[in-house]
């Protein structure tokens, strides 16, 4: 739809506005499923996410991949619109298919940036960075997630909690920050998972050595 278009491309306001005032509908989907806060939310675009809640826009409406908008500002590490979705109500203690929390999603792997919020060329070195901050915000996330009624030892389908997810990963993609936000809101590194595991165990798996101190330890390494 126009309104759509406005908040994925466009990044007006008053464009989004006058297509708000004129009656726009802001629970329209497009082909994939999407809502216009979904893709507003995707895009960082942070006015339009207010306009669009404003305007009465669910933020609990889900769009495609079973997510909702807050599910998109975490995946993406968009901390004021996190902020903003749940000071307009959106459910912290929501899931999406499988058991999988709010917590969960700040603890899975770091998406590509779209070409939208990069150039189209970015160098590694931009990407590198893009990928940090997302890590970065997610950690900042999480007291404020768990505070507004995220459950931090959470499992999901496979009885991974969000600690387990976090520590479950390669070396060089261990969100260190985010482990220890984690367990500074008193996730149980002794939960096993269906497989048995606890996150314990899994981060002695993998050697990574600070993340060993973390979860050991219970403190953030200088």
């Amino acid at each position: 739809t126009p309104l759509h278009d406005a908040v994925f491309y466009g990044k007006n306001e008053n464009v989004v506005f006058e297509l708000l005032r004129a009656g726009a509908d802001v629970k329209a989907r497009d082909d994939y499923g999407n809502t216009p806060l979904g893709d507003a939310v995707k895009m960082g675009y942070l006015p339009g996410v207010a306009l669009l809640l404003d305007f009465g826009a669910d933020p609990d409406l889900r769009g495609n991949g079973d997510r909702t908008p807050l599910f998109w500002a975490v995946y993406l590490g968009h901390i004021d619109i996190a902020v903003l979705l749940l000071a307009h109500g959106a459910n912290a203690d929501a899931c999406r298919t499988g058991g999988w929390t709010l917590l969960h999603e700040a603890a899975g792997m770091i998406p590509e940036p779209y070409f939208s919020v990069l150039d189209a060329v970015a160098s590694e070195e931009k990407i590198i960075e893009y990928k940090k901050r997302v890590a970065h915000n997610r950690s900042r996330m999480v007291p404020l997630l768990i505070e507004a009624g995220a459950p931090v030892d959470a499992r999901d389908e496979c009885g991974r909690t969000a600690l387990y997810v976090a520590v479950d990963s390669s070396d060089d993609c261990v969100n260190d920050e985010l482990v220890g936000a984690l367990l500074a809101a008193g996730a149980d590194k002794t939960i096993p998972a269906l497989d048995g595991e606890t996150p314990l165990q899994v981060v002695h798996h993998r050697n990574n050595q600070v993340a060993i101190k973390i979860v050991s330890e219970g403190v953030v390494a200088e």
